[in-house]
């Protein structure tokens, strides 16, 4: 994941796999195509990129997003990333890692037109 800025005034952007995500704004593409996403979807994009790469857990992602423990749940958090796979246009960006949870793809390689 790479950050920018040129000053203190600026923004981080979070750069992974094509995605760019310009956290001040909520503005998403991917290889510079523009992306709509909901808030939801914004906050477990923005959890992933932050994680660099490391696998997080439904559990954590839904208490972060969620904030109340009784609300979301797993399943809700699935639904979340499916929807997120599909508006970037590439189901392999985020991987599933089986009993562990989700993470942004680490091998860039894989997903060049």
């Amino acid at each position: 994941m790479d950050t920018q800025g040129s000053g203190p005034e600026s923004a981080p952007v979070l750069q992974r796999c094509g995605i760019v995500f310009e956290l001040a704004t909520g503005r998403v593409s991917v290889r510079g195509r523009p992306v709509s996403l909901t808030r939801r979807e914004l906050q477990v994009l923005a959890l992933l990129m932050a994680a660099n790469g490391r696998t997080m857990s439904a559990g954590a992602i839904q208490l972060r997003v969620w904030a109340d423990a009784n609300s979301g749940s797993p399943s809700q958090v699935a639904m979340i990333v499916a929807r997120l796979r599909r508006r970037l246009g590439n189901t392999r960006l985020i991987e599933t890692i089986g009993g562990e949870g989700y993470r942004i793809a680490s091998n860039e390689e894989r997903f060049r037109p």
